[in-house]
Parts: C-alpha cells; sequence; structure tokens
C-alpha cells in the first residue's frame, strides 16, 4: 500500500496540506466574524451562516486528524510486517544458500552441518543483484565464502572424512586383508594364531 518512504512522505505531505488550508480558512472566518461583530451592520444570518462554516470546518479537521492518525498505524503495521517478512526471506536464502555450499563442500554430517551453518551465518548479508537477492559475505560470494571456510584449519575438522581412507572407512587404505579361516587347515590356523600373538 504505502510501501516506499516515498509514499509514505507523499501521504504525509497531502494530509499535512489538506489540514493547514482548513486551518487557515477557519482562521479566515473567525476574522470576518470578528470584524462583522465590531461594524454597526452586522446581520444575523451572515453570523449563523459563519459559524456553520466555522463548526463545519472543525468538523473537517477532526476527520482528516482521525483518518491521519488512522493512516498513520495501518503505515506502522505494513512496515512491521514487511521487516518481519524480509527477515525470514533473509534467514531461508542464507540457510538454504549454506546447506547447499556446505554439502557440496562435503559437510554432510546433520550435526556438523547445523553447526557449520550457526557458526557462517552472521557472516552473510543478503544484497541486491539485479532484480536477484544473494547470500553475500562482504564482495565474496557465498560459493567462494564457504569453500574458504571449509579449507581453513576450523572447516576441515566439519568436512566427513573421505570413506576409503581414514577413521570409519569401508577401503583397505593401510589395513591388512582378514584371512578367511574356512579355507585354512587346522595347522595354519594355528600358525596365524601365534603370528597374530607376537
Amino acid at each position: 500500500m504505502f510501501d516506499s518512504p516515498e509514499e509514505k512522505a507523499a501521504l504525509q505531505s497531502a494530509i499535512d496540506d489538506a489540514i493547514e488550508g482548513m486551518q487557515s480558512k477557519n482562521t479566515e472566518l473567525l476574522r470576518e466574524v470578528k470584524q462583522l461583530k465590531r461594524g454597526k451592520d452586522i446581520d444575523p444570518s451572515d453570523v449563523t451562516k459563519l459559524e456553520e462554516q466555522i463548526d463545519g470546518l472543525k468538523a473537517e479537521l477532526q476527520t482528516s486528524t482521525k483518518a491521519n492518525k488512522e493512516s498513520e498505524k495501518t503505515v506502522k503495521k505494513l512496515t512491521e510486517d514487511l521487516g518481519s517478512e524480509q527477515e525470514f526471506t533473509k534467514k531461508l536464502l542464507i540457510d538454504n544458500g549454506l546447506t547447499a555450499e556446505l554439502t557440496a563442500n562435503g559437510v554432510t554430517n546433520p550435526a556438523h552441518l547445523s553447526g557449520a551453518r550457526a557458526l557462517l551465518r552472521d557472516g552473510l548479508d543478503v544484497v541486491a543483484d539485479g532484480k536477484d537477492r544473494v547470500a553475500r559475505a562482504g564482495e565474496k560470494s557465498i560459493v567462494d565464502y564457504v569453500k574458504e571456510w571449509s579449507d581453513s584449519d576450523i572447516g576441515k575438522n566439519y568436512v566427513a572424512a573421505d570413506q576409503t581412507t581414514g577413521g570409519g572407512s569401508g577401503g583397505d587404505g593401510d589395513k591388512p586383508t582378514p584371512t578367511d579361516l574356512s579355507k585354512m587347515t587346522a595347522t595354519q590356523k594355528m600358525d596365524a594364531g601365534r603370528a597374530k600373538a607376537a
């Protein structure tokens, strides 16, 4: 309705102009009444007519003042609603962007992902990029920001271990291949047991 500061200013200006016009007309009519009362030829119908005009202007002034207050309340509520929606949209855009980029950079554990989002969220802001809104960390895109963090000493602790080596891996790495005991003779089994104990 009245979202931009220019629209709000234009509304306030129009209301102020209307009130100022009514107040100056009211002052003018009161001056005329005083002059007529001082004069010798005061026609009671003129006085009555002027008093009716004054009463009408007072009523219009009250109506305009009430409408102005209602407009101000509406503008305030719409501004608050807009701010709330913008904050929600900002959080959603940042969180979705972080989730996508962190996952792409190897942060796949849900607990680590949640922690990493919490660490990185405050460093981002939503800015206009043409008609679009994008999350940026200063001059860095969210892609570069998350990649740089993932490669840092702190970020490396959040990135999932390569599943072919290291702890929890399913690959061979440096581990010896397990021996299939079902294919061994009794002597071979005893030799393997002694070698393992040694």
